[in-house]
């Protein structure tokens, strides 16, 4: 095991070998999958944890007495960045796997190191206590997996976005906003044909293409409040997403709101 243990995570005090939660930094991994589950992009959770004042790994690791280094350190204060927040997203150590020897030199007199390929990997499945379900760290997955990138002034990413594209063309549907007589309309249109009109726009409103998705997966599933995956909260648009979000993780930790 490596000297320094992944972050929400410590060395039992009774074998240095085995990891426990830390219950402080470990609350903060899960709120942070949690926002990643309503939909917020990373930058948006970094900006979050930066403006609660909660203490980044590094920053975490020197009030807890560690000698622990870093070269992404840039400030006289390590702040949280969507780079930190997306690797703790990946992790699979909070699902309690435990992976080990991804990466090596070519021979003892070369100190680069490069990464293995990960068949050669060690994997230890199921190795200490999770921070977070393999159900929400599978769906987390598949959005970082997902183009889920935000304009600046928008924290949580659109319902479809990385999700529709063209059925002529394949490429992603693209959304867009226009304003007539002081009101916001929203739709979808093609970027193929937005970049080059070699295809049809296929243009559809927002509220009518989130309608159908929801239609139809009432049909694949009948009662998905009773199993409320990516598939309900994709479905869900509006007022419903955010009553659905507040159910589903809207909680205090400690002094902070999320």
């Amino acid at each position: 095991m490596t000297p320094f243990v992944a972050f929400g995570y410590r060395k039992t005090k009774t074998d240095k070998h085995k990891l426990e939660i830390d219950p402080s930094a470990g609350s903060v991994v899960q709120d942070i999958f949690k926002m990643k589950l309503r939909g917020m992009s990373q930058d948006a959770i970094a900006n979050r944890l930066n403006e609660l004042g909660i203490l980044s790994p590094f920053e975490y690791k020197i009030s807890s007495g560690s000698h622990y280094e870093t070269g992404f350190r840039q400030k006289e204060q390590a702040l949280w960045s969507s780079v930190t927040v997306r690797r703790i997203l990946e992790n699979e150590v909070y699902i309690g796997n435990l992976v080990q020897g991804k990466r090596t030199t070519p021979n003892h007199k070369v100190k680069q190191t490069y990464v293995k390929p990960e068949d050669d990997w060690i994997r230890i499945e199921k190795n200490h206590e999770p921070l977070v379900s393999d159900r929400d760290f599978e769906i987390v997955q598949r959005l970082l997996g997902m183009d889920t990138r935000t304009s600046p002034d928008q924290k949580q990413v659109y319902l479809l976005s990385g999700i529709a594209v063209c059925a002529d063309c394949g490429a992603p549907m693209t959304r867009k906003v226009s304003t007539v007589a002081g009101k916001k309309y929203a739709y979808y249109l093609c970027f193929t044909n937005k970049e080059t009109k070699r295809c049809s726009s296929h243009r559809i409103p927002e509220k009518d293409l989130e309608d159908t998705v929801l239609v139809m997966l009432k049909q694949e599933h009948p009662a998905p409040e009773k199993s409320p995956g990516i598939c309900w909260y994709c479905a869900l648009s509006g007022d419903q997403y955010e009553e659905a979000a507040g159910q589903a993780g809207e909680e205090k930790t400690g002094d902070r709101t999320l």
